[in-house]
């Protein structure tokens, strides 16, 4: 499953409390994180400048991760 361009920003990446991983991007008003657990993956999305914001299940929320993939890794 592909969501980040290939020019993408590193993440930091961290342990969470139950045991998964997740990746974080911080960057130019964008907040976005991704979890991985136990074969689960959650994406949550905040746009600082807009207070747009999303969250679910990676699979319903690919589409929408990949396009804000795109405007946080974009310079």
């Amino acid at each position: 499953m592909r969501f980040l361009p290939a020019d993408a920003t590193t993440p930091a990446v961290a342990t969470t409390g139950n045991g998964g991983v997740q990746f974080e991007w911080h960057r130019g008003g964008w907040d976005v994180e991704v979890e991985f657990h136990q074969g689960d993956a959650h994406a949550w999305m905040e746009n600082c400048s807009t207070g747009e914001r999303w969250s679910g299940a990676l699979s319903d929320r690919l589409h929408d991760l990949r396009a804000t993939m795109r405007a946080v890794s974009s310079p």
